[in-house]
């Protein structure tokens, strides 16, 4: 390998690096501070004791420190996909207040750690997109496996506005995240938008390596 071939690895490694740190601080502590900043600007209804809000803080406060410790989602470690998925909307419930329907199929019991933050991410922040830009309505998440592939829904009510933060380029910032995430696995993601948004993702159960 020549000097060149090696440092134009190198840097792809750390822009790859930094570009996943980027939709970890995104997707997770952000996301946690975003529904805090909602709910003490009176969005909701819990006034009285701030006690939601206080969890939900150190929510962000645990994401964090796990992130600069170089653990990502540590708690995922022992959870099958069906788990991982209860999770992720039981935290976003209790979050926000908002209802969500959970659907699942018979989900796989071992599967690779990088397929449960996958599929973790892209319910928590297509359900805070939904939360923060959607309409009225109650979220649907559905998940099924069809053909050794992890076929995962997200719907939410539409307002018929734009429901994801742009950054300077004008690239979706939780799109391009999720996008991310899903493509490293070999899989792929699609976005229809109607009377509801669907984030539909489809997730090898054992990802392809590039």
């Amino acid at each position: 390998m020549t000097t060149g071939s090696f440092v134009s690895r190198r840097a792809r490694q750390n822009e790859n690096l930094l570009a996943r740190v980027g939709s970890d601080l995104h997707d997770g502590p952000l996301q946690l501070l975003t529904l805090l900043v909602l709910r003490l600007s009176g969005k909701t209804s819990d006034a009285p004791g701030m006690t939601p809000s206080v969890v939900l803080a150190q929510d962000a406060i645990d994401e964090l420190r796990n992130i600069s410790t170089g653990l990502v989602l540590p708690e995922l470690s022992g959870l099958d996909v069906e788990a991982t998925l209860r999770l992720a909307v039981e935290r976003h419930i209790r979050s926000t207040g908002n209802d969500v329907t959970l659907t699942l199929s018979t989900m796989p019991q071992r599967e690779p750690m990088a397929l449960k933050i996958c599929a973790y991410r892209i319910v928590q922040e297509s359900l805070t997109n939904g939360y923060r830009h959607g309409g009225k309505g109650k979220p649907l998440v559905t998940a099924e496996v069809t053909d050794e592939v992890l076929l995962l829904t997200v719907e939410t009510p539409s307002s018929g506005r734009e429901f994801v933060s742009r950054d300077t380029s004008g690239q979706p910032l939780g799109l391009a995240g999720m996008r991310l995430r899903v493509e490293v696995l070999g899989g792929t993601l699609s976005i229809e938008a109607g009377e509801t948004v669907a984030v539909r993702a489809r997730l090898p159960i054992s990802p392809v390596r590039a």
